[in-house]
């Protein structure tokens, strides 16, 4: 604002000097009509003094207004007269030195000493193109000027022009270097604007690298560790070699009949691989002896029976069917794939059978099931059979043998009637009642021992047993009824329990030789004495004086029979023999001696080229029991003989190499015909 003013005030002493001198030469040549009252000049001369300080001259081009009159003799608000100190009088220049100030007395008498008349109009500057003076930088101004043609020059002040600023990208910091954080710099000077510091390296962030096991094949690794970070590694893990195999013996598994076996084989203890395979070796399959297996015990079944379903996947044998098999193995499974469970009524009434074997699944037998089986001679019913129903064996005259399970609670009427080569029964423990007739006429039965928890026995159940001896009736007996041991001739005494309360009519009609009957309890139960007496009057009538002796309470000294076989010793196992005495029903028994096996030898059958053999072996005729194991034998392999080629001749064929068993003459190759 100073410069400006200055400027303005320079300008103002010009114009006035530049009238002063018009008028001194308007003196000379013109009136003072002419240059005082004709039209005064509208503008200043066209010189421009040069600016002092950038930016105060006017742009190129531009007029410079001339001064009026009155501007030039009037002080304008903010004009600085020479040698005033107003507000706005300019001070020393920023440069430092003092601007001095115009003489105007001097000025206007050089001039008009030196102004010739009639000069020249004032010279108008004419600028060329502004030129860089001074290069303006990121701080400091910088100036441009233009010169006239005259020579004449004027300048002007450039601004600063300020940074460019870039961005200095932070340095993310290592593990182990440092970083920096964002800076800012110019891009024209490079002056630091903000400047980058260093950030402290991260350090390493340590991770453990777990061992690694070696297996039997592959090989292990130990510890290490190593920077999460930047992944360099402070403990390198280092290789441990593979263990190798524990090797394992895989047994050989003998083939059975009817189960593939296995040859002997190795696998490893720590991973479970397979080193040597086992191979399967071929089932042997059944060698049959009367429908058993000699080896492996099992049955051939019967085949052609009849069956009929029940539902829920089960079935009973209804019939013989085809089959014509005297001794009958009754399969668990009929061909349908449903369990037989059952044997229907009269299944096997009348039939040829010798033997059945009856398999665990069968649970019921019907009635009437084997009636009038003649030749049938043991029976063995499984466990899980309850009752043995009506007539069941009814008519086997040639049975001998019945193994009854502890599971059958009832034995039904009839269910033994006329089984005459019967001579002992095993009753069951949970034995609770005998039908009516069940072992009638059963001649050859010598000894009856019934359970405890037998509560009756029926009408006419032992007549006929005329080889009956002894009978030991149970404590838990209530009831016998009629003629029960009607006709038991061999019977000598009887001991009836003390929880006996009814006796049947005619129970001991027909004991010829019976001699003594022996009540336990307080009481002579009902119907006793009238058998008794029933007994004596029909001896009377056939002229049979003999007595029979009632006794109650007290004891007797024992009068034992003959010894009975209770249970027959086997090959290994020992019997049992009984006695009982015929006054108090005291028995006494006596282990029976085991037989000892009957040994039997069985043959070695010869292997062959391709097939098994056994060695001799024994067993015993009796019981079947292997004694020595038969060994298979493996097959011998061909030994192989070559047949030598024959050469074609022109007219005869030839043949090709080939290859035959000496032992049992197999073809191995075939010769071919070459023509």
């Amino acid at each position: 604002m100073k410069i400006l003013k200055r400027a303005t005030l320079l300008t103002a002493m010009l114009l006035l000097l530049a009238v002063l001198m018009a008028l001194v030469s308007c003196d000379d040549d013109s009136t003072p009509a002419e240059t005082l009252g004709g039209e005064a000049p509208t503008s200043a001369p066209t010189d421009t003094v040069p600016e002092t300080e950038v930016g105060a001259a006017p742009e190129s081009g531009d007029a410079t207004e001339e001064p009026t009159a009155s501007e030039s003799g009037t002080d304008e608000p903010g004009t600085d007269e020479p040698g005033t100190d107003e507000p706005g009088t300019d001070e020393p220049g920023a440069d430092g030195s003092d601007t001095e100030e115009p003489n105007t007395e001097e000025s206007a008498t050089d001039e008009s000493d030196t102004q010739e008349p009639d000069t020249e109009p004032p010279h108008e500057h004419t600028f060329g193109d502004w030129s860089e003076e001074k290069a303006a930088t990121c701080t400091e101004k910088g100036s441009e000027k233009r010169v006239c043609a005259c020579g004449e020059s004027e300048s002007r002040e450039v601004p600063a022009k300020g940074h460019v600023e870039v961005t200095d990208a932070a340095v993310a910091p290592t593990c182990t270097e440092t970083g920096l954080t964002e800076g800012k710099h110019c891009e024209t000077c490079g002056a630091v604007l903000v400047a980058q510091e260093t950030v402290v390296a991260k350090g390493h962030v340590e991770v453990t690298d777990a061992a690694v096991a070696p297996t039997c094949t592959e090989t292990g690794l130990t510890e290490g560790n190593h920077c999460e970070t930047c992944g360099e590694v402070f403990v390198a893990q280092e290789t441990v070699a593979a263990k190798g195999h524990v090797e394992v013996t895989d047994a050989a598994v003998a083939p059975t009949c009817t189960e593939t076996g296995l040859t002997e084989g190795k696998h490893c203890e720590v991973c479970d691989a397979v080193l040597t395979a086992q191979e399967t070796v071929a089932a042997k399959g059944h060698t049959f002896a009367n429908r058993e297996c000699v080896v492996c015990g099992e049955y051939e079944v019967s085949v052609g029976l009849t069956y009929a379903s029940l539902g829920n996947n089960s079935c009973y044998v209804s019939g013989m069917g085809t089959c014509t098999d005297s001794y009958i193995i009754i399969p668990e499974t009929a061909p349908n794939g449903e369990t037989v469970v059952g044997i229907g009524e009269r299944a096997f009434a009348n039939s040829v059978l010798t033997d059945i074997l009856i398999p665990d699944t069968v649970k019921s037998i019907g009635a009437y099931a084997f009636e009038n089986c003649t030749l049938l001679v043991v029976v063995i019913l499984p466990e899980g059979v309850t009752e043995v129903q009506e007539g069941t064996f009814s008519g086997c005259t040639a049975l001998d043998t019945v193994t009854l399970p502890d599971s059958v609670t009832s034995i039904g009427n009839n269910a033994f009637q006329g089984c005459e080569r019967l001579e002992s029964m095993d009753m069951p423990e949970k034995l609770e009642s005998i039908g009516n007739s069940a072992f009638e006429n059963c001649r050859m039965l010598i000894i009856v021992i019934l359970p405890e928890g037998l509560t009756s026995v029926g009408n006419s159940a032992f007549a006929g047993c005329t080889s009956l001896e002894t009978v030991k009736l149970p404590d838990s007996l209530t009831s016998v009824g009629d003629h029960a041991f009607k006709n038991c001739e061999s019977l000598t005494a009887l001991t009836l329990p003390a929880g006996l309360v009814l006796v049947g009519e005619g129970m001991i009609d027909g004991c010829k030789v019976l001699v003594y009957i022996y009540v336990v309890g307080d009481e002579i139960p009902e119907g006793v004495q009238e058998a008794v007496d029933g007994l004596l009057d029909e001896r009377k009538e056939q002229g049979d004086d003999s007595g029979l002796d009632v006794k109650q309470g007290g004891n007797n000294a024992h009068a034992f029979k003959s010894w009975v076989t209770i249970t027959a010793p086997t090959c290994t196992e020992t019997g049992l023999s009984e006695r009982i005495c015929g006054v108090c029903g005291e028995r006494e028994t006596k282990e029976l001696v085991a037989r000892g096996h009957s040994e039997i030898v069985d043959p070695a059958v010869a292997a062959t080229c391709t097939e098994t053999g056994l060695t001799e072996g024994k067993h015993c005729e009796v019981c079947d029991t292997v004694l020595t194991a038969q060994e298979t034998v493996a097959a011998k392999g061909h030994t192989e003989v070559v047949d030598a080629a024959v050469a074609p001749t022109c007219t005869e064929t030839g043949l090709t190499e080939g290859k035959h068993c000496e032992v049992c003459d197999t073809v191995l190759t075939a010769q071919e015909t070459v023509a």
